[in-house]
């Protein structure tokens, strides 16, 4: 099963239980010099203090296992954690 398949089937499963879901972006990646898949979504979290969210997800399939990395920010703050994550996902090594 490759990267996208996985992460178009998480990005499905996950519209559906979130009413609020919006996908912001989609795209590849490479995690441990292997391709990947990448989507960005936003949604809303909480029942009194609600707040958005906003869900950077790579996964990485690889011989029958997955990765998934999830890098989740309240709304706004992303940018201030971006390279942050990226040093993370870029730190990952398959042995």
């Amino acid at each position: 099963m490759s990267s996208k398949t996985i992460i178009d089937g998480r990005l499905s499963a996950l519209s559906s239980m979130m009413k609020d879901f919006k996908k912001t972006s989609e795209g590849a990646a490479k995690v441990s010099g292997r391709e990947a898949a990448r989507a960005r979504f936003t949604h809303t979290a909480g029942k009194k203090n609600k707040v958005t969210l906003v869900n950077d997800n790579t996964v990485l399939a690889d011989d029958g296992s997955g990765f998934l990395f999830a890098c989740i920010t309240p709304e706004g703050e992303f940018e201030k954690y971006e390279k942050e994550f990226e040093k993370i996902i870029a730190s990952f090594e398959l042995l």
